[in-house]
């Protein structure tokens, strides 16, 4: 995952540390209108929404762009039929 952000919302990310370890507790302690999941991407996504941020899906909407360039070796298995023995 990539987080991109302003410098004004930096606070947000360090809240987000100082947070977790709460709301990890009110999911364990079914505190109400808190995170459903433990998952990170879900805290994540409750910690933003609590401090409204946009949240953009980048695979959707494709506002950054990159190329994946495999770097493997040539004996490893990704390579498929180039594989060397």
């Amino acid at each position: 995952m990539y987080f991109i952000f302003k410098y004004k919302h930096i606070d947000v990310f360090i809240k987000l540390y100082d947070s977790y370890e709460l709301y990890i507790s009110d999911i364990i302690n079914n505190v109400k209108g808190h995170c459903i999941s433990t998952r990170p991407e879900d805290i994540f996504y409750y910690h933003f929404s609590k401090n409204n941020l946009k949240i953009i899906d980048n695979r959707k909407d494709k506002m950054v762009n990159y190329i994946f360039k495999h770097v493997c070796s040539e004996f490893c298995g990704h390579n498929k039929t180039n594989t060397k023995t």
